[in-house]
């Protein structure tokens, strides 16, 4: 939305200005918290090969899973290595899910030691191609808690923000008509604010791919009723930042992350992101998917190439 000056620098005190495919921004506490501790990477520009945001990628991501037979039915729990689950996890789109009708999920991010909690509610029909994503921004010293909504339904999308006190109350002068493109599709979690695991110089290698790092599955879980493949990742050379490392709990049938957690180099853990629910098939009310504003909220049409 075309937000004044003004309400754009509150924003960006709570989240990043550009968003890692699928992962929640972090507010300015915890982004701060990073910055204080020891950092073993320089932040990498996120690539566009991993924004699955657009829909000619998530085209690709398709026929990828289509070309390595990864169509899986329900029930189905095949063993993978580390490398391939992580691979088939970052490729994870709501629409280039298989073998089911919705999806509904809760995701939460917390830092160890802050009362601060960045949560995103997800809701997906797949038959319609529709998608609703609501992201709870908490409250600072200078803005109240706000909940911004993305809404696809077809070849609609609209996008607005609400106090979090008063969800009839439509922020920043309206609801923007949007492009479907521009609303997130990923389901791939990465929030750190600070370190990138990409690596630039060779995009084909992914995550958790750069000189030193190990990565290995550690085992099999139970996570919301959902089984999962334990991913573990140990960031750099041995003996350089021997407590830095990643863990990862990938569902065997979807590729979706359920439970991310990072380690810094001291081995505490320094962030969490996790589903805390995460419903496959659940009825989802067809209303949840129908845009209806307030009475008088005008809906601005902000897509690429309308007029203004």
């Amino acid at each position: 939305m075309n937000h004044d000056q003004s309400a754009r620098r509150l924003l960006n005190e709570l989240a990043e200005t550009e968003v890692p495919s699928g992962s929640l921004n972090l507010p300015a506490r915890i982004r701060i918290q990073a910055a204080e501790l020891p950092i073993q990477r320089q932040p990498a520009r996120r690539l566009p090969h991993l924004r699955l945001a657009r829909p000619a990628l998530a085209g690709v991501c398709l026929l990828l899973i289509f070309l390595v037979g990864l169509q899986l039915l329900p029930g189905q729990a095949p063993t993978v290595s580390a490398q391939e689950a992580l691979r088939r996890a970052e490729q994870a789109t709501t629409f280039g899910l298989s073998g089911i009708r919705s999806l509904h999920g809760v995701m939460e991010t917390v830092a160890p030691g802050s009362a601060t909690v960045v949560r995103e509610e997800v809701w997906v029909d797949l038959a319609s191609a529709s998608l609703r994503r609501a992201i709870i921004w908490p409250a600072t010293d200078q803005m109240e808690a706000e909940v911004q909504t993305d809404l696809t339904n077809g070849v609609d999308a609209w996008r607005w923000s609400t106090p979090l006190s008063q969800p009839a109350t439509i922020l920043y002068d309206g609801i923007s008509r949007i492009n479907p493109d521009e609303v997130e599709e990923g389901l791939y979690i990465v929030p750190h604010p600070a370190q990138s695991l990409d690596t630039p110089d060779e995009p084909a290698a992914g995550l958790c791919a750069q000189p030193g790092d190990e990565l290995a599955l550690v085992g099999e879980a139970t996570v919301l009723d959902r089984a999962t493949l334990v991913i573990e990742c140990r960031i750099g050379a041995a003996g350089v930042s021997p407590g830095t490392r990643l863990k990862l709990w990938i569902d065997k049938q979807l590729f979706v992350v359920l439970n991310y957690q990072h380690y810094d180099a001291t081995g505490e853990l320094f962030i969490e992101s996790r589903f805390t629910q995460f419903e496959v098939d659940a009825p989802i009310p067809a209303e949840r998917f129908i845009l209806t504003p307030p009475p008088n909220v005008p809906i601005k049409d902000e897509r690429s190439g309308a007029g203004s």
